[in-house]
């Protein structure tokens, strides 16, 4: 067996660019599930918006960050390369005229979590990492609740209080301080 299977190379390298995107899309731009396995390829826009079809099919239109739009830009682009064919979506299916499976998504995202020893954690939990961190960025509620597409802000007080709760719940001990190791 070589030492250097490029083959083997250029496929982790492919899988590493879903890992980043998906991450970077939930963990990001604080999209749920449904929105991001059905964001389509011409809705991601360069300039750092995001279309998406919201709860109740009604499509909005999100802030992401540089690196979310250039993480997928990158996955795309590896996937047509890798794939030899074109997809609608950003992360398509086994047949790339569907979107990725609600399951296949999740249970991805679980299997990262687990490799970064984070427990019980899901593409849900990314979601409420971006509220909590702008609300601890001392972001407006008005602001977060755009980002995250709520249509009451009362949501996205509860929402932010719960994410601050949920995120230091799941951190594993060895990276918290001396005084926080005390209060758990």
């Amino acid at each position: 067996r070589p030492l250097y299977d490029p083959k083997a190379s250029e496929q982790a390298r492919y899988r590493a660019l879903f890992n980043r995107a998906a991450l970077l899309v939930y963990g990001g731009s604080g999209l749920r599930l449904t929105e991001g396995i059905t964001l389509r390829r011409d809705k991601v826009d360069p300039r750092g918006f995001l279309t998406v079809i919201a709860k109740g099919g009604v499509e909005q239109v999100r802030i992401a960050p540089d690196e979310v739009i250039a993480a997928v830009q990158d996955w795309v682009v590896a996937y047509t390369e890798w794939e030899k064919h074109d997809s609608p979506w950003v992360f398509p299916g086994k047949n790339p005229a569907v979107h990725l499976a609600r399951g296949a998504m999740q249970t991805r995202i679980r299997e990262l979590f687990k490799l970064a020893s984070i427990q019980g954690a899901k593409v849900h939990s990314l979601r409420h990492t971006v509220g909590a961190q702008l609300r601890a960025l001392n972001s407006d509620l008005r602001d977060i609740q755009d980002v995250l597409g709520h249509k009451d802000v009362k949501t996205t007080q509860l929402y932010t209080q719960m994410a601050s709760e949920e995120l230091r719940s799941r951190l594993p001990k060895r990276n918290l301080g001396i005084a926080q190791r005390r209060l758990m």
